[in-house]
């Protein structure tokens, strides 16, 4: 993108416009604010589209990164003023763990909002499960479920970069955090790290709907939900 068009893009944003006209075309350029407003990529692959393009199907027309949190909103959102936030890494780990969090929440008045974070970068990779960030938005959208990408990089550790991006939640979106949820299921040392760094750099309670404190107990139960379920599932 060239230095006139960013140009032209900051000077419309800063006066509020969902639009400006291209130099060179004459067309009509939606800005970032105008994809705000959708709340999520429609996959045409916009040239200011603030959402990584995730719905983009061809990789040539993927050319925007996620450069800061980012909230794709479900449709209805499902992240309500007071939600809890789970981290969601793609696998059947954290589906599971969504599955029985949402069963928790109802008739609570609490919304719940999924939390993934990725590389940076153009198809930025979820470190976890080492697939694309758009895969796991392509499963929220599924499940109609608001996610929060928060894209890694040297600038913060990750305790922080999970603050800021909670931060960014409340401050940007008016979605206050009740509970972070986890779905590890048993080993011990990564549930420590979290309460240890995580929790308290958000300053939060933690969640772990999928925990056993003796490994394997809870696997045939956990098993037959997701078969019962019906869901289908990708081995990568």
């Amino acid at each position: 993108m060239d230095h006139e068009i960013e140009e032209l893009h900051r000077i419309a944003c800063a006066a509020g416009q969902r639009g400006y006209r291209d130099p060179r075309t004459g067309l009509t350029v939606f800005t970032e604010l105008a994809h705000l407003g959708r709340g999520r990529c429609c996959g045409n692959g916009c040239r200011h589209c603030p959402y990584a393009h995730v719905q983009v199907a061809n990789p040539a027309k993927r050319k925007n990164a996620m450069r800061a949190p980012l909230l794709l909103r479900a449709n209805p959102p499902t992240g309500l003023a007071m939600s809890d936030v789970l981290f969601y890494s793609g696998g059947k780990d954290s589906y599971l763990t969504a599955r029985r969090h949402l069963k928790a929440l109802a008739g609570s008045g609490r919304g719940l909002v999924l939390l993934t974070t990725c590389s940076g970068g153009v198809d930025g990779i979820v470190g976890h499960q080492q697939i694309p960030f758009r895969w796991v938005a392509a499963q929220a959208q599924a499940m109609r479920l608001d996610l929060l990408g928060v894209p890694l990089d040297a600038t913060r550790e990750y305790p922080a970069a999970i603050a800021h991006a909670l931060s960014v939640l409340t401050s940007e979106h008016g979605i206050r955090v009740n509970s972070l949820v986890f779905g590890d299921l048993h080993v011990a040392l990564i549930r420590a790290w979290r309460e240890a760094n995580v929790l308290t750099a958000c300053g939060l309670g933690g969640v772990w709907p999928v925990w056993s404190a003796v490994p394997g107990a809870n696997y045939a139960e956990l098993e037959r939900e997701l078969l019962d379920d019906g869901a289908e599932v990708r081995v990568c």
